[in-house]
């Protein structure tokens, strides 16, 4: 935190926490961070862009077909979405055919999306972000 206040070259430093509540109030106070953004789950544009990358790490083709599925994962977060394309390459794998969007379907109802899980907590950071975070870019909120 000393850093924080007493650095004195131009720096961009950027931060995670799931949960902020927990966090020592002088690390938010004025001055540490210049903004602190509250980023929901991902639109249907960013789902896309997030099943994109996971279809390019595992070599699948990004056909307008495959990324049509984000649409159909409106409670899923990267994570979930990471998790449905690894269960679909299973699936896939176990009747020995190419990943096709059905099965990449059946791949994200094999995953309980974290949103579904903790939903009632994922509210609670929504209502407890009005007022106290910047909606990120885009956000809905």
């Amino acid at each position: 935190m000393t850093w924080l206040q007493e650095h004195e070259s131009p720096v961009m430093l950027m931060a995670t926490a799931n949960d902020m509540r927990g966090l020592p109030p002088e690390l938010l106070r004025p001055g540490r961070f210049d903004a602190l953004f509250f980023v929901d789950l991902p639109d249907a544009a960013a789902r896309r862009e997030i099943l994109s990358i996971h279809l390019d790490a595992y070599g699948l083709p990004r056909s307008p077909r495959l990324l049509s599925v984000a649409n159909d994962m409106a409670d899923f977060s990267g994570a979930d979405i990471a998790a449905s394309v690894v269960e679909a390459i299973f699936l896939a794998e176990a009747i020995g055919q190419p990943l096709t969007p059905d099965i990449l379907r059946k791949g994200c109802q094999q995953v309980i999306p974290w949103a579904k899980t903790l939903g009632e907590e994922l509210e609670e950071r929504r209502h407890w972000s009005q007022g106290r975070l910047r909606p990120a870019q885009g956000e809905k909120n």
